[in-house]
């Protein structure tokens, strides 16, 4: 999907830059949410990755393009900025539907045309219900893509995450 044209409005939210502290919570919200929204569309086998050092290297050294979103101090939805594209926008499982998306979201692409780009592209799953919130917010399909899905011997990877729903501060204890 592509949004081109002026700034959204923005609501007062709290969101600030990635940082190294934030991994496991940051990893595990936006895990969650992907395995929850790929059995919801029928993606299946839906997995889920368990944390690991090679990523959060990689989470610190693009720090400048991860933000996280901030309510009473907790973190509760994270989102990657790659040129003009955003990626892997989540919101924690247990608050969606209450309008962080839509503000979180909002600031992403601010912060995009701030950068100095005109267009802001994002991919969506089929059936994805998220869908709707970007079009609300001026997205429109410009091409379909295919994914294909990588199926993974059952014990290389965890089949289903250790605590789903799990809270921000739940995300310290693994």
């Amino acid at each position: 999907m592509e949004r081109e044209g002026v700034p959204l409005p923005e609501s007062n939210i709290s969101v600030r830059q990635y940082e190294d502290d934030d991994y496991l919570i940051c990893h595990n919200i936006c895990e969650i949410a992907f395995y929850q929204m790929h059995e919801r569309v029928g993606i299946l086998p839906s997995y889920y990755f368990p944390p690991n050092e090679r990523e959060r290297k990689r989470f610190v050294e693009d720090r400048n393009n991860r933000f996280v979103m901030l309510i009473d101090g907790e973190i509760v939805a994270v989102g990657i900025i790659d040129g003009c594209e955003l990626s892997h926008v989540s919101v924690r499982p247990d608050l969606q539907s209450r309008g962080y998306g839509r503000a979180f979201v909002s600031f992403l692409v601010n912060e995009i045309i701030r950068r100095g780009e005109e267009i802001v592209k994002l991919g969506v799953v089929k059936g994805n219900p998220a869908k709707k919130l970007y079009e609300s917010l001026g997205f429109k399909d410009k091409s379909l893509n295919h994914w294909v899905t990588k199926y993974y011997k059952p014990d290389s990877r965890l089949s289903r995450p250790p605590h789903e729903g799990m809270s921000s501060r739940d995300g310290d204890k693994s």
